[in-house]
């Protein structure tokens, strides 16, 4: 053990657990918005053929379906069951937030397959050519 460094021992300021414990105390008694960048990119669903829009809306059920799988896995292999209770449930919940999610992409996906429409009939944005995206996914 002489190749490993010494160890390093420190210990958390009166200062520092304050900043933790409003912190902590915040996250769990407010609302904070969660920032995916695919809300940004859902903005832009028209600049998409449907064809690749509701391909790209599966294979994000896809993913998130593989993610549910692995924490699957992980259950089956005994690797929760070694964690604390609250962790457990934190996958749990992660796993319930995917499974809304997957419904609600395979949902928008057959709605952009059947034909239905999600362009504003009138836009007066200058610089954004609607009108061309339109003609794209109608």
């Amino acid at each position: 053990m002489g190749s490993r460094p010494a160890r390093t021992t420190y210990e958390i300021t009166p200062k520092g657990q304050d900043e933790l414990d409003n912190l902590l105390r915040g996250y769990w008694w407010e609302m904070k918005p969660v920032s995916d960048p695919f809300f940004a990119a859902l903005a832009f669903l028209p600049a998409l053929s449907r064809e690749e829009a509701a391909a790209a809306l599966r294979n994000r059920a896809a993913q998130l379906r593989a993610a549910n799988d692995g924490v699957e896995v992980a259950a089956e292999k005994g690797w929760l069951r070694e964690k604390p209770v609250h962790v457990t449930w934190m996958w749990e919940l992660m796993v319930a937030r995917n499974e809304g999610e997957i419904a609600w992409c395979e949902w928008v996906a057959g709605l952009v397959e059947s034909g239905v429409s999600y362009l504003p009939e009138k836009v007066s944005v200058e610089g954004l050519e609607w009108e061309r995206w339109r003609k794209q996914v109608d």
